[in-house]
């Protein structure tokens, strides 16, 4: 991700040997031919996996848009760069059309076409949360953030100490998440029907755009 430019000006900066060009070429191109082996173990191991997580970002190559695309679990991480964001990108790149795991990602659509299971990651939603909160003024997006962090926490901690959430805690959560998206569909439609008692008085009908 660094140009050849400054990689030799880099080696000759700290090192105080300089590197041209054509030999860091030449190195990319020996790591990239070496690697092929190991590539195709990698992806063999990915589409067998329980959980995968996914994403995408967007970098320039010779001036054009273009993206990077990671696909990863804890201990394996593979990146590919492609053209396309979509699924052009993602059926060349042959991993996720046969996995059958679930996958974890940013509910972008293309995503969504393939027969897995799906978890939409929780960084993204608190974002978009925050977001509806921020634009709309909408108590249920800071609740169900707090819900979340608060869940995770609870989690990590019971994680660390080797003791799964009790059934009375797992209820506990379900029902206030169920309260939280009473009010958001309530605070959505500006009917009077809603679950819990937490919200406005009056809220204007709004369309709402969360997940779309």
């Amino acid at each position: 991700m660094v140009p050849y430019d400054r990689i030799s000006e880099l080696f000759n900066d700290l090192f105080d040997r300089p590197v041209g060009k054509g030999t860091l070429v030449g190195m990319v191109e020996s790591c990239h031919t070496g690697l092929e082996g190991f590539e195709g173990v990698l992806k063999g191991l990915l589409k067998g996996v329980g959980v995968l997580y996914t994403d995408e970002t967007g970098f320039r190559v010779c001036g054009k848009r273009q993206w990077i695309h990671v696909l990863c679990t804890r201990y394996l991480t593979w990146y590919g760069h492609h053209k396309h964001r979509g699924s052009g990108a993602t059926i060349e790149q042959g991993i996720l059309p046969v996995f059958k795991g679930v996958l974890v990602h940013d509910f972008w659509k293309p995503y969504f076409k393939y027969g897995c299971g799906h978890v939409l990651c929780n960084a993204h939603l608190l974002r978009e949360l925050r977001g509806v909160s921020e634009a709309f003024g909408q108590e249920w997006g800071w609740g169900m953030s707090g819900l979340l962090h608060e869940v995770k926490a609870r989690v990590d901690a019971a994680r660390a100490s080797s003791q799964p959430l009790d059934g009375k805690a797992i209820a506990d959560y379900e029902s206030r998440y169920t309260e939280l998206i009473g009010l958001g569909l309530w605070e959505n439609t500006g009917e009077p029907e809603r679950v819990g008692k937490r919200g406005p008085g009056t809220q204007s009908k709004r369309e709402c755009k969360f997940f779309c």
